[in-house]
């Protein structure tokens, strides 16, 4: 199978086994590289929560297996985990030991299936890098409560106040401004913690209806 045929296999097994709510079907990136598929997903409970990037390098054969490998090993610095999904029957033992060495998380992929024979470390990637990439994929992450949500929700400051956007079901998008801020640093509230913070605000007596 051509390479491209697969990520859509690659595509359904990280929604299906690893929850992602969000996978791209073509190859996404910043503009020091293309990841051929990226899936974002996220966990919440009662001490918090946490969204991870998932970067999968798709190749049709096991050929020139270390450039494939290092690839894959690149996006650790945008990307949570990081797997390289090879097509074909078999891996063999050395490949296997190539990858474990490396540090990856291996997938073997045919036309219909996909299976984990070594699952991904979790890396600590740049987080500039990374909310880049969550960016490119339309999606931007709560300075509060750290889920991700589509970029298109979020009202931007100068539309509106933060009460506007809580009334409307919208996040809240601001620059950051100040004595040591450039004002191109961008901060993202989502609804939920709109709503919070709002409803805190005016139990306590504080005026947050111009806040900016």
């Amino acid at each position: 199978m051509k390479e491209q045929e697969l990520y859509r296999v690659v595509e359904k097994f990280l929604r299906r086994n690893f929850g992602c709510f969000h996978v791209t079907k073509k190859p996404t990136g910043t503009k020091h590289g293309l990841i051929d598929v990226v899936g974002l997903r996220q966990s919440s409970g009662r001490y918090g929560g946490s969204a991870e990037v998932i970067a999968v390098e798709v190749k049709a054969t096991a050929g020139r297996f270390l450039n494939s490998a290092g690839q894959a090993l690149g996006y650790s610095v945008m990307a949570d985990r990081c797997y390289l999904a090879v097509g074909g029957k078999t891996l063999n033992e050395e490949i296997r030991e190539l990858a474990a060495q490396l540090n990856i998380g291996l997938i073997r992929v045919n036309a219909t299936r996909c299976e984990i024979l070594l699952t991904s470390p979790q890396y600590r990637p740049v987080r500039t890098q990374k909310l880049e990439l969550i960016r490119k994929l339309r999606f931007v992450e709560c300075v509060m409560c750290g889920t991700l949500r589509p970029r298109d929700e979020m009202m931007n400051s100068e539309e509106g106040a933060i009460h506007v956007a809580a009334q409307k079901a919208q996040g809240f998008r601001y620059r950051l401004t100040g004595k040591n801020q450039s004002g191109n640093e961008r901060r993202y509230l989502c609804h939920d913690c709109a709503l919070r913070w709002l409803s805190e605000s005016n139990s306590n007596g504080l005026n947050f209806t111009r806040w900016i």
